[in-house]
């Protein structure tokens, strides 16, 4: 058997850290932070603990890598909304991917939203609250920018209510799951925003 090139050894490592993500994501979704232990990430990886601590030097930089990956993802996204050429283009692509993020990838919207309930409990996070507070005020202005496009009395309270709704949308399926008709309260938030 050959020796691995260093471009395949960059994918088995890349695959590895992956994995543990991965297991970390669906433990912190499940069980919360505060009650998963790197063992148990450990296990549902399966990998051994060093190789763990070979990527991540704590279970508090496995939570903070997931956030920043989940942030840096939403930034790609943003970009790419901002190219689109109509304020209805933009806000059925902030629809869509919204309710994407919540039904396709439940784990994250659960885990974000634990930590957005439960901020104060991450002391060793001072920067999370101000992260999440920065990204939720960055987007207020363009939301009312959007809604002042296609016409929308009160753009300001509008953009307030329509954040509250995803969010809404988000806490409901973390815990009614398939119970609650996402389906149909997508459809409605596009038809109510887009056929202007």
């Amino acid at each position: 058997m050959s020796p691995k090139t260093k471009k395949q050894l960059e994918e088995i490592r890349g695959q590895s850290r992956e994995k543990i993500l991965n297991a970390a994501l669906e433990l912190f979704a499940e069980q919360g932070y505060h009650n998963t232990s790197i063992n148990q990430i450990r296990i549902k990886a399966e990998v051994s603990k060093g190789l763990i601590y070979n990527y991540f030097e704590s279970k508090e930089q496995l939570l903070n890598d997931l956030v920043m990956e989940s942030m840096a993802e939403g930034d790609v996204y943003m970009n790419e909304m901002m190219q689109l050429a109509t304020a209805q283009e933009k806000i059925r692509y902030i629809i869509d991917l919204s309710f994407e993020f919540i039904v396709k990838r439940a784990d994250y919207s659960r885990l974000l939203t634990s930590l957005a309930l439960q901020i104060e409990h991450f002391p060793d996070f001072p920067g999370l609250k101000q992260i999440i507070i920065g990204k939720y005020t960055g987007l207020m202005p363009i939301l009312e920018s959007l809604f002042v496009e296609i016409g929308i009395p009160n753009p300001k309270e509008e953009a307030l209510l329509f954040a509250a709704m995803i969010d809404g949308v988000g806490i409901e399926y973390c815990v009614l799951k398939d119970a609650l008709p996402a389906d149909t309260i997508k459809k409605y938030l596009i038809e109510k925003y887009t056929n202007r």
